[in-house]
């Protein structure tokens, strides 16, 4: 909808709340801009959207506020704003990353065909660049469509069979299907950390990532002692600051030990909270994971006071956290599924029957995680 002065509603109404001063920060998109862009990391999504809305108004014609905005709506869970948004931004400037978020978008209102023209419009720009197809693929991967999600990532490591991410995405897909295809993705897996080892200029965490799904891939290939040999090393790579995945590598182990020495993953749970022990110094997806894996090692325990706390501390990050800080979507309604588990097993079915109603309103409908819902409610006792 369109004001009769040409501009969006949106930016009329933000010009109309702008600060009237007539010169100085007050009226530099830049600063505004600026100012929506630190809200926005610091997850103060509200007060970071009046700053884009005012960086908008004071500069039309500038596709940045736009973008940011688009952003913005998308982490305060409002794909269909951010969508007008992203959509606004590329008419002014064609933007690859902006047709990348423009896909994620559809993509969380299960518009694939629309997610499918944005993506591909991306790999028009730069065909190089892995996230069009990554995220492309991820999408696929969701609705259950596996051929087409490995066809996806099979054209990135087609048009740049150097990259390690086209591997290590083709590990991460086939590890996820239905049934899972574990020999084939430890190949892709072991590809790409050659590929990351021959390259000087790799990102760190990227190999880091590399080396995580690697011991994930072994476990689930009941290679117990290669899957430890893995997170460990991962672990011994680590920076003393790089919390995020000394917490990830820790519950890594945490998981492998759960069925075989509950208190020594407890231990290692309980290391990787010391790593991540308030918001900010780990990211919030990394913060529930690790309040869900101590709520399950609690039910297994017979400790459930206990575990029912771990547990309403990872539905309270749920509750507050922007989307955004879930990162993939899959991964944060797959997690959520592990908290419904959780309840379960520490007897307490309404508030599981919660946890896989959230999925279900959130899934697109037909994919696996939604039928995965479906059977956890079916499993519960009625009420």
């Amino acid at each position: 909808m369109r004001a009769r002065s040409g501009l969006p509603v949106c930016l009329v109404l933000a010009l109309l709340a702008a600060p009237a001063s007539a010169a100085g920060p007050a009226r530099d998109p830049a600063a505004w801009l600026d100012k929506a862009r630190s809200l926005h990391k610091a997850g103060r999504d509200v007060e970071a959207r009046r700053a884009a809305l005012t960086a908008c108004a004071l500069a039309p014609d500038d596709p940045a506020p736009l973008s940011e905005l688009g952003s913005i709506d998308a982490d305060l869970g409002r794909p269909a704003r951010a969508i007008n948004d992203y959509r606004a931004s590329l008419a002014l400037r064609p933007d690859y990353f902006v047709y990348v978020q423009l896909g994620e978008a559809c993509v969380g209102l299960g518009r694939l065909d629309d997610a499918r023209r944005a993506f591909e419009a991306a790999k028009a720009m730069d065909a190089k660049q892995a996230d069009a197809y990554v995220r492309e693929g991820y999408a696929d991967l969701s609705a259950g469509r596996y051929a087409r999600a490995e066809r996806d990532v099979r054209a990135l490591i087609a048009a740049d069979p150097d990259n390690p991410l086209g591997y290590h995405h083709m590990a991460s897909l086939l590890a996820f299907e239905n049934p899972p295809r574990l020999p084939e993705a430890e190949r892709y897996i072991r590809e790409a950390l050659a590929k990351f080892a021959r390259n000087p200029a790799s990102d760190p965490d990227d190999m880091l990532h590399a080396i995580s799904w690697l011991g994930d891939i072994l476990r689930d290939e009941n290679k117990f002692g290669e899957a430890e040999a893995s997170y460990e090393n991962g672990l011994a790579r680590c920076g003393p600051t790089n919390h995020d995945f000394r917490g990830k590598f820790l519950l890594a182990l945490a998981s492998l030990y759960e069925n075989r020495d509950s208190t020594r993953a407890l231990g290692y749970a309980r290391r990787a909270l010391d790593e991540c022990p308030k918001p900010g110094t780990c990211k919030a997806f990394q913060r529930t994971q690790i309040f869900t894996r101590l709520a399950l090692l609690c039910a297994k325990q017979g400790r459930r006071s206990a575990g029912l706390s771990f547990a309403g501390r990872a539905w309270a990050i749920f509750s507050s956290a922007s989307p955004s800080a879930h990162q993939d979507g899959a991964q944060a309604l797959s997690q959520v599924m592990s908290l419904a588990t959780a309840y379960t097993a520490l007897r307490a079915p309404g508030r599981a029957r919660r946890a896989c109603r959230l999925v279900l309103k959130t899934a697109m409908a037909g994919s696996p995680i939604s039928a995965q819902a479906r059977r956890c409610l079916a499993a519960l006792p009625s009420g």
